[in-house]
């Protein structure tokens, strides 16, 4: 029932805030800027209203917040708030970039380096929060049944890391209409799942919130999109996804369940890699989903796939857990 509600919470939220973003992201000219060396199909998307992740950060919010006073926490208080801190935190950074592309009318807003710099900063501050209650950090090591204790230092850069790789790799993911969108709210259900595999409920009303949060968005995101989700949007999901694996110690085992995302970074790397040393691409264009647009793939089949590859992927992850 708490899973119900939340879902049904987050979704109404969601679907109510929804025209009102979209209406007042208009009103604004809070447009998107798509990029000249992009599919040529996408030339018609310029001036969507961006930043549409506001849709679902409401609705996860007022879902989280409700079933916490319905259901107050019983345990650690600083652990119920972790995941609406990362999802807030890094959703800033994407808020900064997403206001910085629209002033300067062009799809690139801050540069790489201010990005991985604040990346580091939150990823530092949420660490911090976190190993209040953590220390000593634990890894674990899917399918040996093994974990790794590690120290202070360790810890950090771990977490760096980690926050940095997970808050990117969903931002690349977000090209094409739906796709982001859908292979996280497959990736927010395995969370529910793990959720009461613990038998942790912040876990479960957080993912709960966010998986109805997310179907919401999907409403006014689908193909064709009335809205895009915006960095702010990636970044929140992001970090709110990362806090996730923290939180259930399935950072190792994220490589699987968000394995699109993995695919659509190392994408960009390989391809990035390949042309400053062979002066070669290897895709027509990356991140890979924009490689199959070339290849004539409609953005419909593109999204259908690679959910699927996910719904694979995270039935694999919960029987191996």
């Amino acid at each position: 029932m708490q899973i119900a509600l939340a879902i049904v919470i987050a979704l109404i939220s969601g679907l109510a805030a929804g025209p009102v973003i979209i209406r007042k992201l208009k009103e604004y000219r809070q447009g998107q800027m798509i990029r000249q060396d992009g599919p040529v199909e996408h030339y018609k998307k310029q001036g969507t209203p961006t930043m549409g992740g506001l849709i679902f950060i409401v609705g996860i919010l007022v879902s989280y917040l409700i079933m916490n006073l319905i259901y107050p926490p019983s345990g650690d208080l600083l652990r119920v708030l972790w995941p609406v801190i990362g999802l807030l935190l890094f959703g800033l950074i994407g808020f900064v970039d997403d206001r910085a592309k629209i002033r300067k009318h062009q799809s690139e807003g801050l540069t790489a380096r201010q990005k991985i710099g604040l990346n580091v900063l939150f990823a530092v501050g949420i660490a911090y929060v976190m190993n209040q209650t953590l220390a000593p950090f634990v890894l674990k090591v899917p399918l040996l049944n093994q974990t790794l204790t590690l120290g202070t230092v360790l810890y950090f850069l771990f977490m760096i890391v980690f926050f940095t790789s997970v808050t990117n790799s969903v931002n690349l993911a977000d090209g094409i209409d739906g796709l982001c969108g859908s292979v996280s709210l497959i990736v927010a259900i395995f969370y529910i799942l793990y959720g009461v595999r613990r038998g942790d409920p912040a876990v479960i009303l957080f993912a709960s919130a966010l998986a109805g949060a997310l179907a919401a968005y999907l409403f006014f995101n689908w193909h064709p999109a009335r809205v895009f989700m915006g960095d702010v949007g990636s970044f929140a999901l992001g970090g709110a996804l990362a806090t996730l694996g923290v939180m259930t110690q399935t950072e190792l085992l994220f490589i699987l369940v968000g394995l699109i995302y993995v695919i659509e970074s190392a994408s960009v790397i390989i391809q990035v890699i390949s042309f400053q040393t062979r002066g070669k691409r290897i895709f027509l264009m990356s991140p890979i989903h924009h490689h199959f647009e070339k290849k004539g793939w409609s953005e419909v089949k593109i999204v259908g796939i690679f959910s699927l590859i996910t719904a694979v992927c995270v039935a694999i992850a919960y029987l191996i857990s």
